[in-house]
């Protein structure tokens, strides 16, 4: 549900049950003393590094996300990401090269 508290309109929306809504970025919704904050924050990191935030739209449900998860090469295991056991070598190695790319840019940013 959205209100938008300029005109007070309401909007809302129905998932069905086999295509929920996902919700990233979960360290950033809890303080830092929460139990599984830094399990949160790495895997945030970790997604950025992958690339897998980058369109928020296409990754905000079930469906588009699984996708995403698998264009990428990736699984998520507990939470940590990993490479999937089936993906294509070549991809992997282009996913590689692109991970340390925005590794070095989010380095130069700090």
């Amino acid at each position: 549900m959205q209100v938008d508290l300029r005109n007070l309109q309401v909007s809302y929306w129905e998932y069905e049950r086999t295509n929920p809504p996902v919700l990233h970025r979960k360290g950033a919704l809890v303080t830092p003393d929460y139990p599984l904050y830094e399990k949160f924050a790495k895997l945030t990191r970790q997604e950025q590094d992958w690339g897998l935030l980058d369109q928020p739209r296409a990754t905000s449900d079930r469906l588009g996300w699984l996708q995403c998860l698998e264009d990428h090469c990736a699984t998520i295991l507990g939470h940590q990401l990993r490479w999937r056991k089936d993906a294509d070598p070549y991809k992997v190695k282009v996913q590689k090269s692109q991970i340390q790319r925005r590794r070095a840019a989010r380095s130069q940013l700090q």
